[in-house]
C-alpha cells in the first residue's frame, strides 16, 4: 500500500521561480496539489494564472484548477516584478497554455 499524498493548495503570483515550485510539487509522489490560486504580485493576476496554466501542461504530470484571486494589494500599491522576471514573469519566453483555462467561480468557497 502507497503512503497518502498531503493534499496542498498554492496560492501563487506565478512567475519562473513559483513555477518551478509548482512543476516540483506536480512531480513529488508527497504531494496533490488540490488548486491553485493566482495572484497579482509578481505579475498581474491574469499573467500569474496563464504562467501557473502553462506551468501545469509543460509538467505533463495532472491537471489543477487554477483560479483567479486578488488583483490587488490589501494594504499598499501594487508594484509588479517586471526588472526581474520579464513582462511575462517567465523571462518573456513566450510559453502559454495550449489546452487549460482558467476554472470559473472561486476555488476557497465551494
Amino acid at each position: 500500500m502507497g503512503k497518502i499524498r498531503q493534499k496542498i493548495m498554492i496560492d501563487t503570483d506565478c512567475a519562473s521561480d513559483d513555477a518551478m515550485a509548482i512543476a516540483m510539487a506536480l512531480n513529488d509522489p508527497a504531494y496533490e496539489i488540490q488548486l491553485i490560486s493566482a495572484v497579482s504580485g509578481n505579475v498581474p493576476v491574469q499573467q500569474a494564472a496563464v504562467n501557473a496554466l502553462t506551468t501545469i501542461e509543460y509538467a505533463g504530470t495532472y491537471n489543477v484548477p487554477v483560479y483567479m484571486g486578488a488583483e490587488n494589494m490589501l494594504l499598499r500599491k501594487l508594484e509588479y516584478a517586471y526588472e526581474t522576471h520579464g513582462n511575462d514573469g517567465m523571462g518573456d519566453i513566450g510559453l502559454a497554455p495550449k489546452s487549460l483555462k482558467v476554472s470559473e467561480g472561486n476555488g476557497v468557497v465551494k
